[in-house]
């Protein structure tokens, strides 16, 4: 498997993801913005409505983790037996 390959012909599919990129990085901005104010008129509700019609909703959710620093400790050595190795591919576009 070769480590580079040259993409000189696809330099405008590059550039459209640099522009998509920097879109969603405001767009993100945009839509945070929003949020914050919503949930700021929400407080603690977990409904907001429009006309009387329920068009969001913001609810708690509680979930359990593991703790693995914990976990390290109480085990020891014994916890490199639980790991499983996991692979995959970053795509990273350099500037």
């Amino acid at each position: 498997m070769p480590n580079q390959v040259a993409i000189d012909d696809l330099v405008a599919d590059l550039e459209t993801i640099r522009l998509a990129k920097a879109e969603i990085a405001k767009m993100t901005s945009v839509k945070e913005a929003a949020e914050a104010k919503i949930k700021d008129r929400m407080g603690e509700a977990e409904e907001a409505t429009i006309g009387g019609r329920v068009v969001l909703t913001w609810k708690r959710v509680v979930r359990q983790i593991l703790n693995t620093d914990q976990l390290k400790l109480v085990l020891g050595p014994a916890y490199a037996g639980f790991l499983r190795e996991s692979e995959a591919r970053t795509f990273l576009v350099k500037d």
